[in-house]
């Protein structure tokens, strides 16, 4: 078994918080490893749990109230180089499906941008690669 690892989840709706939570904790049984999910309403409460655990993994929504997600993994990124650390890997689950908003969420380093409604089958094997990968995991490209 591993070390204990931490995923913080942030997402305004109840029911997508604990979507995420199941496919965060099923994708941790999955690599037989002891993962423990914190989850957030707002992008402030986000980013004090993410300061406190120093998660392996943070699953965002973009539409956040306080801290938005993109603000959020901006903040968390600049936290991490002041700090001369490595920020957590973001996969950003949101409901913006235009391909802009792909763009910026992978240009300020997500490592995925997927959209609602989502295959739980590929985001959970989405979440199990970031964790095997840790905070050496790569981006996803943009493609362009």
């Amino acid at each position: 078994m591993t070390a204990l690892r931490h995923v913080v989840i942030a997402d305004p709706e109840r029911a997508g918080r604990e979507k995420l939570a199941a496919l965060a904790e099923q994708a941790g049984r999955e690599l037989d490893g002891e993962l423990r999910v914190h989850v957030a309403k707002t992008g402030t409460e986000a980013l004090l749990l993410i300061d406190r655990f120093k998660p392996a993994l943070v699953l965002t929504e973009v539409v956040l109230a306080e801290l938005n997600g993109l603000a959020l993994l901006r903040r968390v990124r600049e936290n991490a180089t002041s700090e001369g650390t490595r920020p957590p890997p973001f996969i950003l689950v949101t409901t913006l499906v235009r391909e802009t908003d792909r763009y910026w969420g992978l240009r300020n380093g997500a490592h995925a941008y997927v959209t609602r409604p989502f295959d739980d089958e590929l985001l959970r094997a989405r979440i199990r690669d970031v964790l095997v990968a840790g905070a050496a995991a790569r981006p996803e490209k943009l493609g362009l």
